[in-house]
């Protein structure tokens, strides 16, 4: 049975009655929480996972006094720390999911893109959108006249696909398995790539955090502990038996075939690591966010937005 958006689900009960309580995104971000909520990874401490899918449902959750962890896109949790709310990183668990497809064009690399249109997800300052603008300035292309950009949910820029009338896409997984099946689109370039091309990092991106209130880990923090200790045991189970993730996180993924998360998981990175042992490139990632888009971050944060 699906389940519905922000229903809390209650997982291994305390003595007291109690859970720690997580903010988790609708969709992909699932998959590293799912030892979690399926009961595969053990825990010291109960935990009452409640799902968000816009941001009025995100800050609705964080305003709530009982909410302790949220999930949540490191460049959103960046601005929200701009913004003066009490939360911190504490590891980031999503660092490969961004592809740009392709269909009935011809793209070897990204001088090939001039004069195209690609759609993106949900605007301006997610992901895919700053590495594309990131790249284009480092290539003196401006974007609405040498590169257009256009916005619609992932499940349109399919459909158009299909119906060919979009040829190229800058999607995250599952999706971009959803448009190779579905629309019969292939992998023209790696997000992830281009990112280290033009920075020289690691060829992955700082995508999806968890991020811990202030309240929560400074009143408990024996509890707190405890809490993230099983969300890294959960995100390596996410790379232990794809198979069974894919199966289980379908549970919980609305309309979205287990076949395609199970291939989507061979080119997703879903890896724990301490906020504090990637600082520079979260960094690094955030400067170019607030260099193309400042609305999306209104400035790069202090030492204080890491938790070490």
């Amino acid at each position: 049975m699906r389940r519905a958006l922000m229903v809390s689900i209650v997982l291994i009960a305390t003595v007291l009655g109690l859970a720690v309580v997580l903010l988790n995104p609708v969709g992909p971000s699932v998959v590293p929480i799912v030892g979690i909520l399926e009961g595969k990874v053990s825990s010291d401490v109960g935990f009452e996972v409640r799902f968000w899918s816009n941001f009025d449902q995100l800050m609705a959750g964080l305003s709530s006094e009982d909410v302790d962890l949220v999930v949540l896109p490191i460049s959103v949790g960046a601005n929200l720390y701009a913004k003066g709310f009490p939360i911190r990183l504490v590891a980031v668990n999503l660092w490969r999911s961004f592809y740009i497809v392709g269909k009935d064009v011809e793209v070897e690399d990204w001088e090939d893109l001039e004069g195209k249109e690609i759609y993106t997800p949900h605007g301006k300052g997610q992901t895919a959108d700053v590495v594309m603008r990131f790249v284009a300035k480092r290539h003196k292309m401006e974007i609405g006249k040498d590169l257009k950009i256009s916005y619609a949910s992932p499940q349109e820029i399919i459909a158009l696909m299909s119906a060919g009338k979009v040829k190229l896409a800058a999607l995250p997984e599952p999706f971009t398995t959803l448009a190779i099946k579905k629309a019969g689109a292939k992998i023209v370039l790696d997000m992830q790539q281009l990112w280290s091309k033009e920075t020289g990092y690691p060829s992955r991106l700082p995508i999806t955090g968890i991020f811990v209130k202030e309240s929560f880990y400074k009143s408990d923090f024996a509890t707190f502990l405890s809490a993230i200790d099983a969300l890294e045991r959960s995100t390596k189970y996410a790379q232990e038996d794809a198979q069974e993730v894919a199966v289980l996180a379908a549970k919980y993924i609305s309309g979205m075939p287990t076949d395609v998360l199970l291939e989507s998981l061979k080119r997703s990175l879903y890896q724990y690591v301490h906020a504090g042992d990637a600082k520079k490139e979260i960094l690094s990632y955030l400067e170019a966010v607030n260099a193309v888009d400042p609305e999306a971050i209104s400035m790069v944060p202090d030492e204080g937005f890491f938790l070490q």
